[in-house]
């Protein structure tokens, strides 16, 4: 985390929207690590606000950290709701496919659906809460993958 803290200090005094966005939702997700949720979420609000506009993916990586900290603190709604917004950022032209060949971890990486299409681990979650909501094995449903 402590790299984070720098780099988001070095982007911070260039200037560099773009680079400070992405490096407050990594400092967000640094916290999440670290279950610090509240936190976590204070990082990645910071980065939406820099994000929109960006590229599609900056937003779409933030909302997602959003759906995953609500989904953490038990805020289902806000969870369906940024993880709604994400999903058709990753989807915008051009973003999909990078998003997909970069294999990073974390729950806005595209995977293959059951179909053999794509969906995202966000689709995957909002199953999960929904599961969560109407069914046995309540929680057991909304992990992270």
């Amino acid at each position: 985390m402590e790299h984070d803290l720098v780099a988001l200090s070095v982007w911070q005094s260039l200037g560099d929207h773009t680079g400070t966005a992405i490096t407050l939702n990594n400092v967000g997700w640094d916290l999440v690590r670290l279950c610090q949720y509240e936190k976590a979420r204070t990082y990645s609000e910071a980065a939406l606000g820099l994000a929109a506009g960006i590229r599609p993916s900056t937003e779409a990586h933030t909302l997602s950290s959003l759906a995953w900290i609500a989904c953490r603190t038990g805020d289902d709604g806000a969870a369906l709701d940024y993880g709604g917004r994400a999903v058709p950022l990753f989807r915008a032209p051009g973003e999909s496919e990078d998003l997909a060949a970069t294999g990073l971890p974390g729950p806005d990486v595209l995977a293959a659906g059951p179909e053999g299409g794509r969906t995202s681990s966000l689709e995957r979650l909002a199953r999960g809460i929904s599961g969560r909501r109407s069914g046995p094995g309540r929680g057991a449903g909304a992990t992270r993958t």
